[in-house]
């Protein structure tokens, strides 16, 4: 068989398997039977870009097989052209193994592979042989390397379709647990202030009416994001409002709470969350705070932190302690709730927004109204962060009785 006939049928093969969407092993099963077969070819490798690593995809040198990976500090890529090198000047230790010349394999202006051969019987017959042989090689292994990259995009963006398509679910998720509106209340006004985060948290809130006098308010922040979050909050919220009408105490609902996301999330998977019953003929504020950071009470120019009740739900099973604490509360005094997508806001200097920040926001403007002190705290956080874009869902809800 002439040398040209074997490169016609070996590029058919390979265009054929590539046009049969061949598997990248049988790619490179292909490629290193074509080159075997090749006589001018003494000794063969391949050694592919992959994690930041060489992989040695095949070779004809048992001592390569067994080192089949070496680091890029071994071969420097900046040392690397588009033409062929010897291997003294890319990776001397591989002369010692038999092979002479280094094949650079680039697509689109990028070194993917490094194709070893041996030229021994090649230079010192005919150097116009060497050079067609090594072409052929070069060109040969850039066609699978291109194709093996255009498979490797394709499921990247398959990967990234999917991605889109689960933040589109978890949103919707989202924003049909989270209340439509927030009902007026005799005796109090209701602010809430939701920003979600492009990749979907899992920030939570709502207000549960139960009479004429009481109502529950929640916030809560569960692990993770996407469509995993999506569904741990939606059992937290179908506990809640179940819970919330059945006269159970808030010590027995954060309980059975707690209960239901044990057994149904990893322990991975968790929930903090602050739960308030307010009572607007009794005045009073009967809370729990569940691994929650600090919720504020803004009451007389003071700030009063509410931090009374148990560690985050959904950890173990049963909660160890549960307090719950009541407070009275003045005509407007403030409660302001929020998620760590606020308090953990970073600056340049990667420092926290911080609770006590927010804390003193309220202190030193407590007595105005809840749409200027949410303002304020927003204002006062983007110029903290020099931005308007939060690397976490913030949500801030706010009381003022």
């Amino acid at each position: 068989m002439s040398l040209i006939k074997l490169k016609l049928d070996s590029l058919l093969d390979i265009t054929r398997a590539i046009s049969k969407n061949t598997t990248e092993d049988d790619l490179y099963k292909i490629f290193y039977y074509t080159l075997l077969v090749n006589p001018q070819l003494d000794h063969i490798a391949m050694f592919v870009i992959e994690d930041k690593k060489w992989h040695c995809k095949f070779s004809t040198v048992d001592q390569v097989t067994l080192a089949s990976t070496f680091t890029l500090e071994d071969v420097k890529l900046g040392d690397i052209e588009d033409e062929i090198s010897t291997v003294e000047e890319v990776f001397p230790a591989m002369k010692e193994v038999g092979f002479d010349l280094v094949i650079p394999i680039a697509h689109k202006e990028q070194v993917l592979a490094l194709v070893l051969v041996s030229d021994n019987n090649i230079i010192e017959v005919d150097e116009e042989i060497d050079h067609a042989i090594t072409t052929f090689v070069q060109t040969v292994a850039s066609i699978i390397m291109t194709a093996i990259e255009n498979k490797r995009m394709s499921k990247l963006a398959l990967k990234q379709e999917a991605l889109r398509k689960e933040i589109e679910i978890a949103r919707e998720v989202q924003r049909m647990l989270l209340p439509k509106k927030v009902a007026e209340i005799d005796g109090c006004e209701v602010l809430v202030k939701y920003i979600p985060n492009r990749m979907v948290g899992g920030d939570y809130y709502d207000y549960i009416h139960l009479s004429d006098d009481e109502f529950i308010l929640c916030i809560a922040d569960v692990s993770g994001k996407g469509v995993p979050a999506s569904i741990i909050m939606s059992n937290f919220q179908a506990g809640l409002r179940l819970l919330a009408h059945s006269g159970k105490p808030l010590d027995e609902i954060l309980q059975d709470l707690n209960n239901m996301i044990y057994l149904n999330a990893s322990a991975e998977k968790f929930i903090t969350t602050f739960l308030a019953k307010c009572n607007i003929k009794n005045k009073t504020i009967e809370y729990v705070n569940a691994g929650h950071h600090a919720i504020h009470l803004y009451s007389q120019n003071k700030i009063i932190d509410l931090m009374e009740g148990s560690t985050i739900i959904g950890a173990v099973n049963p909660l160890p302690q549960i307090n719950v604490a009541t407070i009275n509360y003045s005509e407007g005094d403030v409660l302001l709730m929020y998620t760590d997508g606020l308090l953990e806001a970073k600056n340049e200097e990667e420092e926290d927004f911080g609770s006590e920040r927010v804390a003193e926001i309220l202190r030193k403007n407590g007595n105005k109204s809840l749409k200027f002190i949410v303002d304020t705290i927003l204002t006062d956080l983007n110029e903290y962060i020099q931005s308007d874009q939060y690397d976490d869902d913030l949500t801030i809800l706010s009381c003022k009785f």
